[in-house]
This record gives C-alpha cells, structure tokens and sequence, in this order.
C-alpha cells in the first residue's frame, strides 16, 4: 500500500522535464552520502550511463581505446556495439548499421 500511495504522490506532482527534480536531488544527497561519493548523475537508460561512462574514461586517462567483454551487454550506442573481430585482435561491428570506424577504438576482450 506504501508503495502505490508513495506513486500516487508523486503523479499528482507531475513529471520533472528540464531542471532537476528535488527528488532527484534528495536521493542524489543520500546516495552520496551513504556511497561518500563527491557527484551522483541519474541516466535515463543503461546506454546513456554506458556513453557517460566511456566519455569520462576517455577524458580522465586522455586515451582512446576502451575495453569490454564479450557477450556482456553494453548498451545500443554505436560506438560499443562490437564483437570480437575475425583476426582476434580488431573489433568488428556488431551490427550491420554500425561504420566499422565507431569500433576501431574498442578491444573485446573474449
């Protein structure tokens, strides 16, 4: 019952577009203070977090080049959507729709 009342209160206040919510901001606070994190950033899908994520590796270490797993899942953007390549040492797209060049910077690691 908590839950759906909780829900309830939250639809009656209508959908946050733009600006941050203050929910959004108190859950940040007590992630960061339970995590002793510095920042917490919300990602609307598991893709948007991943593309955060290799944007602030790349910058952070000044590299290009990424590793992932293979047959692990990794979101739908192009620049991750690689399998590992013919010669086991080059990424290969994984989808037809993905420029070989969105993978060049990836090593799948098998």
């Amino acid at each position: 019952d908590f839950v759906i009342k909780a829900v309830q209160e939250q639809m009656n206040r209508g959908i946050g577009l733009g600006m941050q919510s203050n929910l959004a901001a108190e859950t940040a606070a007590l992630i960061s203070e339970m995590g002793r994190v510095e920042r917490v950033a919300f990602s609307n899908t598991g893709t948007e977090a991943i593309m955060a994520a290799v944007r602030i590796a790349r910058s952070r270490t000044k590299r290009q080049k990424i590793v992932m797993f293979a047959g692990s899942y990794h979101g739908t953007f192009d620049g991750i959507l690689a399998r590992v390549g013919e010669d086991k040492t080059t990424a290969q797209p994984l989808s037809l729709g993905t420029p070989l060049g969105m993978v060049e910077d990836i090593i799948v690691l098998s």
